[in-house]
């Protein structure tokens, strides 16, 4: 840009070509960039999703009990160590045990939490993705559900909407049958989740205390992957309830 200035006439600024080519072109070149982001995007999540339909495994950890195989990172193979506590867990279970129960156990026998265990394997080192070190109740009841064990591969049960990672429906998961080695029989899994669900079912009956409002809904977040915290409750027979809040993606 020059300016132009004779004694009869005031300055006045006059734009070169080269200028206002720029201010056009750099507006054009983010479109461009945001259209190829976006494309890229669509690109990456439609081959995880074909990568899950031929019943390869996408996650970032295996699930406690598993390694990824040296030779494919898309294979599940049984973690010997890790393995045998899994089947304790599912027998405690069989024979009654609840799911506090289950912790009090491993955590008198000072079995590793699984974030910890993944710790002392190399596998997390973000001190944000460590646990308090004692094992919970949600770990224990998300290990029990999990059909994993069973050598099916169930994915895609978290997703991402409005850059916050919410649960999705069952008939959105995807299931692919025997991928894997199993850790567990199927029969004993139906018959813990018969188990678990009679339990969920007379908690449910008995009188619940309304939840009260959540305050902090869209505004904590992991500190790790960026996404909304979850609230849980836990419930308190002889004082208040207390709240805590956790990620989803992590266990």
């Amino acid at each position: 840009m020059s300016a132009e200035c004779s004694i009869s006439a005031p300055c006045r600024a006059t734009v070169a070509p080269e200028d206002a080519h720029s201010g056009i072109i750099i507006p054009l070149r983010n479109m461009i960039s945001e259209a190829y982001a976006l494309d890229i995007g669509r690109k990456i999540r439609a081959q995880q999703r074909q990568a899950m339909k031929d019943g390869k495994f996408i996650g970032a950890r295996t699930p406690y009990g598993y390694l990824k195989a040296e030779d494919d990172c898309h294979q599940l193979i049984i973690d010997p160590i890790a393995a045998v506590v899994v089947q304790r867990m599912f027998r405690w279970a069989s024979e009654g045990a609840g799911l506090n129960t289950i912790a009090v156990r491993l955590n008198e026998e000072g079995v590793l939490t699984p974030s910890h265990y993944k710790k002392m394997q190399g596998k997390i080192t973000h001190a944000n993705l460590l646990g308090s070190g004692k094992w919970q109740t949600r770990t224990v009841g998300v290990i029990l559900r999990s059909e994993v064990y069973t050598r099916d591969l169930v994915q895609g049960q978290t997703k991402t909407v409005d850059h916050r990672q919410v649960n999705a429906d069952a008939e959105e998961w995807t299931v692919v049958r025997d991928t894997h080695e199993a850790i567990i029989s199927r029969e004993q899994f139906a018959a813990v989740q018969e188990i678990l669900n009679q339990t969920a079912s007379r908690a449910k009956a008995r009188l619940v205390k309304a939840y009260t409002p959540n305050l902090f809904k869209g505004k904590v977040f992991c500190a790790h992957c960026g996404g909304s915290l979850h609230r849980q409750r836990n419930i308190r027979k002889k004082s208040d309830d207390v709240y805590f809040y956790h990620c989803l993606s992590q266990s």
